[in-house]
């Protein structure tokens, strides 16, 4: 299972426990960065929609859930000095040196780079939303590396947007059908190398996952770009397959 995916999902269970650093909460507004708070530490995520029924849609990484607009679960993005950092918990990763600013996330971590999606197609067929779903799963998110492989779906037929069940989904078009997709595949969460390292073949600086049959679904955002996003983070789906592995050489 990923990790960070299944703490930010199951967050909403154990945010109320979270240290109010501010009075009120301002009105947010959908692509305000803000910070999240989840087990014991503030994540930075973004808003992906107005306040509705009284929580917002937040995406953060790959993982979108509802927030409140209650200081201790949401606030505006910072980053406190020091002393606040130990007192409440906040995690942050450290700046990169100057020397790696324009290095790319391959570079850093000793891996090949994570897919981008230039074109999404205007037609979903398997082959598009498997590339989508490469694309839409490998990033980088607080301080790793997340890339998959082996990734195999199976479609369902388009159906029409049901709001119990997409209206999380960031900058969906409610007009445009959704294909909800079960997804196998392998997922790994690597660390950042030294320099030293970088030129290891031999590193082992991932953990891999295994998803089977993990629920997700393919939608258009507003701006008419198919996304193809899993769900289900679940012990159910979501299996370890071994620590310190090395990571997947080859592109989906």
């Amino acid at each position: 299972m990923r990790p960070l995916a299944f703490v930010l999902a199951s967050a909403a269970c154990f945010s109320a426990a979270a240290p109010a650093l501010a009075q009120q909460v301002p009105n947010f507004r959908p692509g305000d960065l803000v910070d999240f708070y989840s087990f014991g530490k503030w994540i930075p995520c973004t808003i992906a929609s107005p306040l509705s029924a009284g929580s917002y849609n937040v995406h953060c990484g790959s993982i979108d859930l509802r927030a409140k607009p209650d200081p201790r679960e949401l606030r505006i993005h910072v980053i406190p000095p020091p002393g606040v950092q130990a007192a409440f918990g906040f995690q942050t990763a450290p700046p990169p040196p100057a020397a790696s600013i324009n290095e790319t996330a391959g570079a850093r971590f000793g891996t090949r780079d994570p897919r981008l999606c230039n074109r999404r197609p205007a037609r979903l067929e398997a082959e598009e939303a498997k590339e989508i779903f490469t694309c839409d799963a490998e990033h980088e998110f607080d301080g790793s590396l997340f890339l998959v492989s082996d990734v195999s779906l199976e479609l369902s037929s388009p159906r029409p947007f049901d709001a119990a069940k997409d209206a999380r989904k960031p900058g969906i078009d409610r007009t445009q059908p959704v294909v909800d997709l079960r997804a196998t595949y392998n997922d790994f969460q690597c660390s950042p190398l030294s320099a030293s390292h970088l030129d290891n073949p031999n590193n082992r600086n991932c953990n891999q996952f295994r998803g089977t049959n993990a629920a997700g679904s393919c939608f258009k955002n507003s701006g008419g770009d198919w996304h193809c996003l899993p769900s289900d983070f679940s012990v159910a789906t979501m299996t370890s397959i071994g620590k310190n592995v090395s990571p997947p050489t080859l592109v989906e």
